[in-house]
């Protein structure tokens, strides 16, 4: 770089550092997210983020960047990581297995965590199988390698429809989900008009289901739905969201509506589309590309770009819209600007996404032509708006990326995050050079700021006290240096020196109070019996799942962590007959009928010769079954219940169905909490009107 290019860029770096009106931190730079930006010559476009809010972020997208001719000038997938909140990222590598071979495009990329340690990325591509179908890929060691990819739509190399516009999302849970359109028409059983398609994971985004429509009128419609969103609560909802032509019969005009469907068995079955936006049946405007977001009191905001002019209180340009719905998208608010310059502006405004921050406050990010005033140029810059009042009112537009007043080049297709401890990422792409600083090229540009930053060290307040870089005595989540912590509080001398439940940690760190005298403290000051991580109403001495939700998905009362046959409600283990399969004894001669050659003669027990299972390899007697309860070692989880005992907790080596508690009484005390959660959490979404 020459000097006067790198005097240009500090002078930009000095003058751009800007404090983001609606948050009054500082705003940094737009800076590239693939390092090679300054070298490289190829297209990268179309970014995702997701992070495990424990420091780690990934960012994916595609290229044609061939890294020095060790790969093709197709387009692929790549990935790059940091690990200090954006600020610095890793060389970028191509996920795709084949990019050194691969002729095809691959495109369309998404990217997700559940924040236990599994990633999934998914694309389109149009390598090998002819026509355009899904691919996947995952790692389970925070991106650092990934399996080689696969199909994901099963029927990939028999199709002939266009599989595109796919995107994946968890629970956290153990339940993943991947939705997108196509107009393949499953043998003749549905129209070729374009349907929304979706398949499902309960093993980390290893395999996935065989590809079913989720719209369920596919068979009989006509209008193409296209470019659909997915979005669960973590607690068993899911709202699918897409635009549609379909007009249901009639009901509707024949313009482009927001399309939503619902979910409640971790997306096994869908109710029917309806319109989400409430003036479907009258408007005329194009209503397209829409985005969901919920917050953690299950208050959903949906988002899309329309054309409509809301009875001529909206210009006929494109605008920013949005929706709230408080009964898990059952029922939607009437269609708003969100953009409230929308009366007045003539820019375009499109490709919008929204975040949440805590409850009720929200961001949301789109690309614009809008010029606000002649303030920024009137090429595409990124636009935000914030609300505090749950969508029902917005701050005024304004650009994020804080050279929009001099940038001359696009910014295109922004994606927001943040950590869930104060630290947020915007990334987007452009072939802006940052005043020469990377080539003309297009590359992944990004901005990051801290919400919120009290002490103004550019790290959100959370992840300073997660860190311990700044006490937070009073558990307020404001870090002690801001507001004086336990001494303004409890008007203590000094907080570091008392320890009020003598558990070996001190006021000032400790975050539980009245821990019990016999109980064992972790380093903040609590005891398992004063902690649920997963909110399940179980607390984590007797939680077999903590951390996650405790879902019981064939309803035997163990949860699908514990159990071993989470599809078979009379069994909990596959013990010798394996899941599925009772183990009956008809004879009573000790050897179960599947494995039995006489099942009715109980003087004959010979194990059958071929045909077993392969549950009943393994003889109760096994020398693999270190654990002594008939089950080889390959095939056993080591019968861990809450801190790896025993499930039932009472020693017997029994576990759900199987076990009758015996002489211990834990097993049954943990199957009455699960109940009493299962129904509380069934009462919340009863009385939130979620059934």
């Amino acid at each position: 770089m020459s000097k006067c290019a790198f005097l240009s860029y500090l002078i930009v770096l000095i003058e751009s550092t800007s404090a983001f009106a609606q948050l009054n931190v500082p705003l940094a730079p737009p800076f590239v997210i693939n390092a090679n930006a300054g070298s490289d010559s190829g297209i990268d476009e179309q970014p995702d983020l997701a992070t495990d809010g424990k420091g780690t972020w990934l960012a994916a997208w595609s290229s044609t960047e061939n890294l020095g001719g060790s790969i093709g000038t197709d387009r692929d997938v790549f990935v790059s990581k940091s690990t200090d909140n954006g600020a610095t990222w890793s060389p970028p590598k191509v996920v795709n297995s084949d990019a050194t071979t691969d002729v095809g495009e691959d495109f369309w990329v998404r990217i997700v965590t559940d924040k236990l340690g599994n990633w999934v990325i998914v694309w389109v591509s149009n390598n090998d199988l002819n026509d355009f179908d899904i691919r996947f890929s995952h790692s389970t060691d925070d991106g650092d390698t990934w399996v080689a990819f696969q199909v994901l739509n099963s029927n990939g190399g028999a199709d002939s429809g266009t599989d595109e516009a796919p995107e994946v999302t968890t629970d956290g849970a153990g339940s993943w989900l991947v939705v997108w359109h196509s107009d393949e028409n499953l043998g003749g059983t549905i129209g070729t008009d374009r349907d929304i398609f979706f398949a499902r994971s309960k093993n980390k985004g290893a395999s996935w289901s065989a590809p079913a429509t989720l719209n369920t009128n596919a068979a009989t419609d006509t209008g193409n739905d296209s470019n659909p969103r997915v979005t669960s609560d973590g607690n068993g909802q899911w709202v699918a969201t897409w635009q549609s032509l379909e007009n249901l019969g009639g009901s509707l005009g024949a313009d482009s509506d927001i399309f939503v469907s619902r979910s409640t068995d971790l997306g096994a079955t869908w109710t029917a589309p309806a319109a989400l936006n409430t003036n479907a049946s009258t408007d005329t405007g194009t209503d397209e590309f829409p985005h969901v977001g919920v917050d953690s009191a299950d208050n959903w905001l949906a988002v899309w770009q329309s054309t409509e002019n809301l009875g001529g209180t909206a210009g006929t340009d494109q605008d920013i819209f949005m929706a709230v719905s408080t009964d898990a998208g059952e029922t939607w608010s009437a269609a708003q600007l969100l953009n409230n310059n929308g009366t007045t502006d003539s820019g375009q405004d499109f490709v919008v996404q929204v975040a949440n921050v805590q409850p009720d406050e929200w961001f949301a990010v789109w690309s614009s032509t809008e010029p606000l005033g002649g303030t920024i140029g009137v090429d595409i810059d990124l636009l935000v708006s914030r609300s505090t009042d749950g969508g029902a009112t917005w701050s005024s537009p304004e650009a994020i990326n804080v050279n929009a007043t001099t940038d001359t080049e696009d910014d295109l297709v922004p994606r927001i995050m943040g950590d869930g401890l104060g630290n947020w990422l915007v990334a987007w792409y452009s072939s802006e050079s940052l005043s020469g600083t990377v080539g003309a090229d297009i590359d992944i540009l990004a901005t990051t700021f801290a919400l919120s930053d009290c002490n103004s060290n550019g790290v959100g307040d959370g992840l300073d006290i997660s860190n311990g870089v700044s006490r937070d005595c009073n558990g307020n989540g404001i870090p002690d240096e801001c507001d004086g912590g336990c001494r303004s509080s409890f008007e203590r001398p000094t907080c570091d020196t008392l320890d009020s439940d003598s558990d070996g940690v001190d006021d000032c760190q400790d975050r539980c109070a009245n821990t019990p005298t016999w109980a064992v403290a972790d380093d903040v000051g609590c005891a398992c019996s004063q902690l649920d991580d997963d909110g399940d109403g179980i607390h984590n001495c007797l939680d077999w799942c903590p951390g996650q939700i405790d879902f019981d998905t064939d309803g035997d009362h163990v949860p699908d962590c514990a159990d071993q046959c989470v599809d078979d409600p009379n069994k909990s283990r596959p013990d010798i007959c394996g899941c599925g399969t009772p183990d009956v004894d008809s004879d009573s001669d000790g050897t179960p009928d599947c494995v039995d050659a006489s099942p009715n003669d109980p003087n004959v027990s010979d194990p059958v010769t071929s045909g077993s299972t392969d549950a009943g390899e393994d003889s109760p007697q096994s020398p693999e079954d270190t654990s002594a309860e008939g089950i080889g070692e390959e095939g056993d989880s080591g019968e861990m219940g809450p801190s790896g005992a025993d499930p039932a907790s009472d020693g017997d080596a029994a576990r759900g169905a199987t076990d009758v508690c015996g002489a211990g009484v834990l097993g049954c005390i943990w199957s009455v909490m699960f109940a009493m959660a299962s129904l509380r959490i069934t009462h919340n979404r009863s009385r939130a009107g979620h059934l």
